[in-house]
């Protein structure tokens, strides 16, 4: 199937109301409003990159907005709040747990920390009643993701730039599910499956007869979660990629009730994981052997695009 062409943007998207005096009203919500990355934007407000936002408990400040500018590096605070409102809108629409990783704690796991003031969050939370966790990894500046099914012992590495997963990322991320998933059962990672997806689009642009490295490393493991969140099978490629940075930073404004907030819950939660006194989680790690694979089918569907957008039925 050849990827489908961007429509002309038509559409403005409306920056947020403003909050009179910087001040929350009481009662007031964020807006729950839908991810729709392939619907027809226009260019960014003039104004955006100068709004501070609360989405989902995250501050976006300037910097932050001006991440999702073009072949600019996305940053964290962008990538968290975007994972956590289109995990939401999969339990509001599909009715299906997926469990949206803070980058900080995956870089915690990855690396082999502790946990630090995410331990606490880790014993509160009930990791098996997720049906998938998106883990989204960053190292030099380089944005991958890894998908882990734990009903279905599969984990899947979306790399936009084809590689493959440090053995390291796996060993990790296995001594968290040992340690921190509360079963009975002894976990046996030699049943499992890591697809290494291989057959996905690459950051790369055509010019002339010869193409480009972009920075969309980001906006192309977002997209990914939008087709995981949403179950919708659309087939994208770089060229995609200006279209849906603006999709996002619209729907991250439309989520947010406020133009200007001086309170923010990320803010408090953090401060409340730095002063937690919660003993920390410990990973022991260990070599582990996993049916690695690049191979479909996988559960009868033939690629990636197929796989991701149906593994909400799964």
């Amino acid at each position: 199937m050849a990827p489908e062409e961007m429509k002309a943007p038509v559409e403005k998207v409306v920056p947020p109301t403003e909050a009179p005096n910087n001040v929350v009203p009481e009662g007031i919500q964020e807006r729950q409003v839908d991810v729709k990355l392939w619907e027809p934007k226009t260019k960014f407000p003039p104004n955006y990159p100068f709004l501070l936002s609360v989405v989902c408990g995250h501050t976006i400040k300037s910097l932050s907005w001006k991440s999702l500018d073009h072949d600019e590096l996305v940053d964290d605070v962008i990538v968290n709040s975007y994972l956590k409102l289109i995990c939401s809108q999969a339990k509001r629409n599909l009715g299906v747990n997926i469990l949206p990783f803070d980058i900080h704690l995956v870089q915690d796991i990855i690396l082999r920390k502790s946990l630090g003031g995410f331990s606490s969050w880790v014993r509160r939370t009930n990791l098996m009643e997720f049906k998938i966790w998106l883990l989204p990894i960053v190292l030099n500046d380089h944005w991958t993701m890894l998908l882990v099914i734990p009903s279905k012992k599969l984990m899947i590495y979306l790399d936009s730039l084809h590689g493959y997963p440090a053995r390291t990322y796996i060993e990790s991320t296995c001594a968290f599910i040992r340690t921190c998933c509360n079963t009975d059962k002894k976990i046996n990672f030699t049943k499992w499956t890591l697809l290494v997806a291989r057959d996905i689009p690459k950051q790369y642009r055509p010019i002339g007869d010869s193409s480009v490295l972009t920075m969309n490393c980001c906006p192309h493991i977002l997209t990914w979660a939008y087709i995981v969140c949403t179950g919708e099978y659309r087939i994208f490629n770089d060229q995609n990629m200006d279209s849906i940075r603006c999709a996002i930073a619209g729907a991250l404004l439309k989520h947010n009730g406020f133009k200007d907030m001086t309170v923010s819950k990320g803010d408090e939660w953090k401060k409340s994981l730095r002063n937690s006194s919660t003993e920390k989680i410990v990973l022991t790690v260990r070599k582990v052997k996993i049916n690695e694979t690049t191979e479909y089918p996988i559960f009868t569907y033939a690629n990636t695009f197929e796989l991701c957008s149906n593994l909400y039925k799964l």
